[in-house]
């Protein structure tokens, strides 16, 4: 009788040492998985930031091409069209 009470403990910790390392590894998986995900989009994310000095020089430069075209449209007004080239 000992005996088997003494065996079914070390089935039971056998399991239970069994789970735990199962546990681990799924763990670890999943920390890798994110992780990775994070470097992915850390790297993504410089790229984008590399753009963001062309994305900040628009605006000014659109105000430039609309206060070009305006300049040169009223520049043109009243004037002949035999003048213009």
């Amino acid at each position: 009788m000992a005996i088997e009470v003494l065996l079914m403990q070390q089935d039971l910790e056998r399991r239970k040492q069994a789970k735990t390392e199962q546990l681990l590894q799924e763990k670890k998986r999943k920390i890798e998985l994110i992780e990775t995900d994070l470097k992915r989009r850390g790297m993504r994310c410089s790229s984008s930031t590399s753009c963001g000095g062309a994305v900040a020089a628009d605006p000014p430069l659109l105000v430039a091409i609309i206060v070009f075209f305006s300049r040169r449209a009223r520049e043109r007004e009243g004037v002949a069209r035999s003048r213009l080239r």
